[in-house]
């Protein structure tokens, strides 16, 4: 059950990565959307390592098992990714027109 110790240790990984990330909000040119970066890493994290457990219990086949798994990592990384270049750069970008800040 090797998926399952490599989404366990995505979904610390992403953990780890939002608290890193959270010490550098404030310095960060849209602080609105860093917030939101680092909100996106959290649930993100928590979401990997609550399916990791889950896994075993889904009876899914080998190949549905692979599927899953590298879905959930290319969603998992580029949902907070995203936001998180957008953080970075203050690009204007219509999508997040509507945060807060």
């Amino acid at each position: 059950m090797r998926l399952r110790k490599y989404t366990l240790l995505s979904g610390l990984a992403q953990m780890l990565f939002c608290c890193l990330q959270g010490v550098s909000i404030d310095s960060m040119p849209n602080r609105a959307i860093a917030k939101s970066a680092h909100h996106q890493f959290s649930h993100n994290g928590e979401l990997l390592i609550a399916l990791a457990f889950a896994f075993p219990v889904c009876e899914l086949g080998p190949r549905m098992l692979w599927i899953a798994f590298a879905l959930l990592q290319v969603g998992a990384w580029s949902n907070g990714l995203s936001y998180l270049v957008i953080a970075v750069s203050n690009c204007p970008q219509p999508m997040f027109s509507n945060s807060p800040g």
